[in-house]
C-alpha cells in the first residue's frame, strides 16, 4: 500500500491505524513523507494497527517525525521489530 507524501493529520492517522486493525494480510506499507508523527492520538492509533499487522514484510516510515514530540522530548512509538 503506498501512502507515501500524503500529510496525514491526526484524523487521518486515526483512520488509518483502525484501517490496519482491519485488514491483516498487508504485505508492504509505505509511508514515506506521511506527516507521521505530529499526534500522540495518531502515533497510538497507527501503533496498535501495526502491532497485529504480522504479514507486514516492508515498511517504510522515512522522513516522518518519529521520536520526538514537538518539545524535542523522546517519544515511545512502535515497540514491535517488523
Amino acid at each position: 500500500l503506498d501512502l507515501n507524501c500524503i500529510n496525514f493529520d491526526e484524523e487521518g492517522q486515526v483512520a488509518l491505524g483502525t484501517a490496519l486493525t482491519q485488514n491483516l494480510t498487508l504485505y508492504q506499507l509505505y509511508l514515506h513523507n506521511a506527516g507521521i508523527g505530529n499526534s500522540s492520538a495518531g502515533n497510538s492509533a497507527l501503533a496498535q494497527g501495526l502491532r497485529v499487522q504480522t504479514q507486514l514484510k516492508v515498511l517504510d516510515l522515512s522522513d516522518n517525525c518519529l521520536g520526538e514530540n514537538p518539545d524535542k522530548k523522546p517519544q515511545f512509538w512502535i515497540r514491535k521489530k517488523i
